[in-house]
C-alpha cells in the first residue's frame, strides 16, 4: 500500500501546481476584463508566479554568417 501512495505523490504534485497556475490565469484574465479589481502587488506577484511555471514566449530571429540569410542543410539517411 505504502509504493502505491509514493508513487502518486509526484502526480498530486503536479495537478496542484496545474490548479494554481489556473486560478492565477484565471484572476488575471477576469481583471483584464474589469470584472474584478486588483492592486498593482496583486498583479506583479500573479505574473512573477506565473514566471516561475509557464514559459515566457518571446521570439526569436535566426540569420546566417555577417547578417544575411541562413540556408538549412536535411540529411537523409
Amino acid at each position: 500500500m505504502a509504493t502505491r501512495q509514493a508513487a502518486t505523490k509526484p502526480m498530486q504534485d503536479e495537478w496542484r501546481a496545474r490548479i494554481k497556475q489556473g486560478v492565477l490565469l484565471n484572476r488575471l484574465a477576469q481583471h483584464a476584463e474589469g470584472l474584478i479589481e486588483m492592486t498593482p502587488t496583486q498583479v506583479q506577484a500573479c505574473r512573477i508566479l506565473l514566471g516561475k511555471c509557464l514559459p515566457d514566449l518571446s521570439s526569436v530571429e535566426m540569420s546566417g554568417p555577417a547578417g544575411g540569410s541562413l540556408s538549412i542543410t536535411i540529411n537523409k539517411l
